[in-house]
């Protein structure tokens, strides 16, 4: 048997993704430090450390808020308020996407200069 067999085991990265997916397709670091050790066998001293740097490095995981992760094939089955895509503005929802072409206007100078 060599190392990198995983006896059967998730890797830490399914063990996350299957969290989210219990939870909605997102979770929050707590909830992902509880139950994610849970579901993956682990003889190292910090899973929650090893959990965070999944989170961050693995293209599966979008980053929603600080401390709230979400899976990144399911963020538009995220809740209005937690899609990173749709953001409230005065009390109605906006989805952002690509503008194709943008102009922007810039203010005359109206300054004076005082001699």
């Amino acid at each position: 048997m060599s190392i990198t067999e995983n006896k059967g085991q998730p890797t830490w990265a399914e063990a996350i993704e299957t969290v989210m997916k219990s939870h909605g397709y997102f979770a929050t670091l707590k909830q992902l430090h509880e139950e994610a050790p849970k579901l993956k066998e682990h003889s190292g001293k910090t899973p929650n450390m090893t959990i965070n740097y999944v989170v961050q490095v693995d293209e599966r995981f979008t980053k929603i808020m600080p401390g709230l992760w979400a899976l990144s094939e399911y963020l538009d089955k995220l809740p209005n308020h937690l899609n990173p895509k749709i953001r409230l503005v005065g009390g109605l929802y906006y989805e952002f996407t690509k503008l194709q072409s943008s102009t922007t206007f810039n203010y005359p100078d109206t300054r004076t200069s005082v001699t």
